[in-house]
């Protein structure tokens, strides 16, 4: 699965949760999605858009919950910090992994970037910090 198949899946996924189209930076996008494949068995990688659905379905009052208060309509949102994923759709991407496997998505999320606040805001945004 490409990332812009994933980009696309994940934009759709979030305007169903009322968050609308945020613009993402290409490369960060690229950057987060390697973060979420990595945590993927290869078995796991060709069914991920069902599993993110099946995700959404089952999480979507959650899910919109947390975009409202703390995506890109919320109070949080004219600041850099906190809740910058939030206001992103690999958000959906990155919870569906805070809830399945965190502590992979944790390791390679410190082998890609240099601080864990952004994870960390949004693992307590989606109550899993």
């Amino acid at each position: 699965m490409d990332h812009d198949t994933l980009t696309t899946l994940l934009g759709d996924l979030y305007e169903e949760c009322d968050g609308g189209r945020p613009y993402v930076d290409p490369e960060y996008a690229g950057l987060l999605l390697d973060v979420v494949t990595a945590t993927l068995d290869p078995a796991e990688l060709a069914g991920y858009p069902t599993t993110l659905r099946a995700f959404v379905q089952f999480h979507h009052d959650d899910l919109a919950e947390m975009i409202r208060d703390y995506g890109p309509d919320s109070a949080f949102a004219k600041h850099v910090w906190p809740y910058q994923l939030v206001r992103t759709p690999h958000a959906i991407a990155l919870c569906e992994r805070l809830t399945v496997k965190p502590i992979d998505l944790t390791y390679y999320w410190n082998e890609n970037f240099e601080s864990d606040t952004p994870i960390d805001d949004l693992a307590c945004a989606w109550g899993r910090g």
